[in-house]
């Protein structure tokens, strides 16, 4: 189940009508499923869209103050990472939002909305290298990516790591 979902998305006041659309539907859902939307932003650019859209479905959107305070909501009490198309703007940077949380047991999922490609693309073009560099085996399984807003928040919701289901599954005997 989730609660709370960290948001990161463009703060740019020009950006492609994409991109506010994808924003407009996150929020949408959200507010709609009552989940709240952590974020850090401004009041321009999709990543205010999907703030504004949250509260008008009803939900909770709660923009920091400081980038130490996002961190920190982010590492102790998010339920999972979303990603809005341009909301990363390199690989590295959403690579290390996982490394905020100093709990090693917490289970983090990252999802991507990977509307027009955007994510995807980013995949292709980043060198196994710099994959490796960034991220530890045991994130790669937390990785969702979807280009559908409903469908990406459906998998966060029901994310389970290989290794809880690997633990959940019935034994052999």
């Amino acid at each position: 189940m989730i609660r709370r979902v960290a948001v990161f998305g463009s703060q740019s006041e020009v950006d492609t009508p994409d991109a506010f659309a994808a924003a407009f539907e996150v929020g949408r859902l959200l507010g709609d499923q009552g989940i709240a939307m952590l974020y850090r932003g401004t009041e321009v650019g999709p990543i205010a869209t999907a703030a504004d859209r949250t509260r008008a479905a009803g939900g909770e959107a709660i923009d920091f103050p400081s980038e130490e305070a996002f961190r920190a909501e982010v590492a102790a009490r998010a339920d999972a990472i979303l990603g809005l198309p341009g909301g990363f703007p390199t690989l590295e940077d959403g690579f290390a939002v996982w490394g905020w949380s100093t709990d090693s047991t917490r289970e983090q999922p990252l999802g991507l909305l990977d509307m027009g490609g955007y994510y995807s693309n980013l995949l292709r073009q980043a060198s196994d290298g710099a994959v490796d560099r960034f991220v530890r085996e045991s994130q790669r399984g937390l990785l969702v990516m979807s280009n559908d807003t409903e469908d990406l928040l459906r998998r966060l919701a029901d994310y389970r790591s290989p290794e809880r289901r690997r633990r959940e599954a019935p034994g052999d005997d």
